[in-house]
């Protein structure tokens, strides 16, 4: 009978992890994302444009510059559910993004699994869903640039 209970455990993992990644994926579909960048040195409120034309081509780099002044600074992605800000993270270039993931997945792929990223990494997750509009497009993304 130890087979039983091997397999009922499998089946138990299983369903933990469907349960779970049902909750992360709910609460993918209810968070809203919006970039936020307002300059520290002259108070101007960028756009989601000016943010990304302010990024550089150094993947190490994670600040945006503002256009009126060029300062450089973190721009965020302000994480909003049910009208309420519930947090944010810093609002990263494509290229950030990728090398970020990465650096999360080292060889295992599980890593890149959306409960690991929300747990661990949340601010790749968050990224994903912004610049691809949903997690399985952004990880189809990331694998096809390491194919490249």
């Amino acid at each position: 009978m130890p087979g039983m209970s091997l397999s009922m455990g499998m089946e138990v993992k299983q369903e933990i992890k469907m349960t779970q990644s049902l909750k992360v994926q709910q609460l993918i579909s209810m968070t809203i994302l919006t970039p936020d960048g307002v300059c520290p040195k002259c108070d101007h409120k960028m756009t989601e444009d000016e943010i990304k034309a302010g990024w550089n081509e150094d993947r190490f780099d994670f600040t945006t510059c503002c256009p009126k002044c060029g300062e450089r600074f973190f721009a965020n992605l302000l994480l909003t559910e049910k009208g309420q800000e519930v947090g944010f993270c810093v609002y990263l270039c494509p290229d950030q993004l990728f090398q970020g993931l990465y650096d999360a997945q080292r060889g295992k792929s599980k890593r890149l699994g959306k409960v690991y990223l929300l747990e661990n990494k949340p601010d790749l997750l968050w990224n994903m869903v912004r610049h691809f509009g949903n997690y399985e497009i952004g990880l189809k993304a990331f694998r096809k640039q390491q194919k490249n």
